[in-house]
């Protein structure tokens, strides 16, 4: 018996709102109205604003920040990718003030986040396997310290869009459609207007998903057109802003970004001990804390259930 739509949508509308009941606790401390004492917060201040006076005046996409620099204008949105700005402007729109702006925008990223992992895990594992997912990523070491230990605005929007992206590329392997085909383009764009340094990671690791999905799970070969054509193609969308950041590196000091010593690559490669390293109290006082360099006890646990029960799944398959 077919089930009534609006039954059907009650029930994802209760399964949605549970959902976000779990990433409640994640928020608690940005619904006090005090900004986290974070290294990057007072940035995304003077970014927030300087983009709402851009819009005000009627600059869709102002590459060029004149209030910043000490006055003298800075090219912030021609090397800085914009889309985290853009996504918190509506929340000034209802009237809300700069630093509540970034209070709501860095919460609802951690929802967003939520959904998205809880949607593709559903995807993978069912409900439960979704819950979990959602739980995992939620209150994943490395999220929560960009949120409350980096206030990495731009960051944390990438990786709450970053399971959508992976959700999007499955369908569209899985099922071909149009709409999964321009599901995957825009996310993907979405990925690279939000966080460049995010997308340059993921981008790989799509990639290799993408591939495993279709090769070794047996997908349909036919499916390797609109797969490649869709990350191409999101490439594409975003190219208004990666290809004058690209070519026009010679125009600014860029290398600055790396001088200091912390910020070399060289120096953040991780040993094993880091990564599977314990958990450890914060003092939220120090504007710039060490950062969280594990990846987290109950990550790592719900890690190794799922591929155990993957393991399990397949040998009883094959024993059947």
């Amino acid at each position: 018996m077919k089930e009534i739509p609006w039954i059907s949508w009650l029930k994802r509308a209760a399964e949605s709102a549970l959902v976000l009941l779990l990433a409640l606790p994640a928020i608690e401390p940005l619904l006090s109205g005090r900004v986290p004492w974070a290294a990057d917060s007072l940035l995304h201040f003077y970014r927030l604003a300087e983009l709402h006076r851009a819009l005000r005046s009627g600059l869709v996409y102002p590459r060029w920040a004149p209030d910043m620099g000490y006055g003298f204008g800075f090219p912030l949105f021609n090397y800085y990718a914009p889309l985290s700005y853009y996504l918190s402007e509506p929340f000034r729109w209802l009237g809300l003030g700069t630093q509540a702006e970034l209070l709501a925008s860095l919460a609802c990223a951690v929802l967003v986040a939520c959904v998205g992992a809880y949607l593709w895990g559903r995807d993978l594992a069912g409900r439960v396997g979704g819950v979990a997912a959602a739980v995992a990523f939620t209150y994943a070491p490395y999220l929560l310290h960009n949120v409350y230990g980096r206030g990495a605005l731009a960051e944390v929007w990438a990786l709450a869009l970053t399971p959508f992206a992976f959700r999007s590329l499955g369908h569209l392997v899985a099922r071909g459609r149009r709409k999964d085909w321009a599901l995957t383009t825009v996310s993907y764009a979405a990925l690279i207007l939000t966080h460049n340094i995010t997308a340059m990671i993921v981008t790989p690791l799509l990639v290799g998903y993408g591939i495993f999905l279709w090769f070794f799970a047996g997908q349909e070969k036919k499916r390797v057109v609109p797969l490649t054509s869709s990350l191409f193609l999101g490439l594409g969308l975003a190219a208004f802003f990666w290809v004058p950041a690209l070519f026009e590196l010679d125009y600014v000091q860029v290398q600055q970004l790396f001088s200091p010593a912390n910020l070399d690559f060289h120096n953040n490669f991780l040993t094993l001990q880091e990564l599977l390293s314990g958990p450890r109290s914060v003092d939220p006082n120090l504007i710039n804390r060490p950062a969280l360099r594990t990846l987290g006890w109950p990550q790592l646990a719900l890690a190794l259930w799922a591929t155990v029960s993957v393991l399990r799944s397949k040998e009883r398959k094959l024993q059947g």
